[in-house]
């Protein structure tokens, strides 16, 4: 297994770039993703922070599916993102907490909120 199939070939992971909009091709590597996704629905600002926030939920869903025999899972893969980007929130200036609201979108459209501590609630 290479990076680039890890990221962008298994299924799952195929998955949740089409989910979050990013258009793959047979050219798409680790090293062109950020121009990849320059002209997809990502938002060009915190845009490469996404895009890592997704490619290290991919490589620790992997991890969990061969070290710990887990079932490969979309929605574990889509929930853990969705943790992440609440927990990331808070590196990024109060201003901009707003785009994590439009990366949960992308993630999973019925949910109603992302940023807070609570629990996601789907509609």
């Amino acid at each position: 297994e290479t990076v680039d199939h890890i990221i962008f070939g298994c299924p799952v992971a195929a998955s949740l770039w089409q989910q979050v909009g990013v258009t793959l091709d047979a050219h798409t590597t680790v090293d062109t993703l950020h121009s990849t996704a320059s002209s997809s629905a990502i938002p060009e600002r915190h845009g490469s922070i996404f895009l890592f926030l997704c490619c290290w939920n991919i490589w620790k869903h992997r991890n969990r599916v061969v070290f710990d025999s887990i079932e490969p899972s979309l929605q574990l893969l889509l929930r853990n993102c969705r943790e992440d980007a609440r927990l990331w929130a808070w590196r990024l200036p109060r201003a901009d907490v707003a785009i994590v609201e439009f990366w949960c979108a992308l993630l999973y459209p019925h949910v109603t909120r992302c940023k807070n501590s609570t629990p996601l609630i789907a509609v």
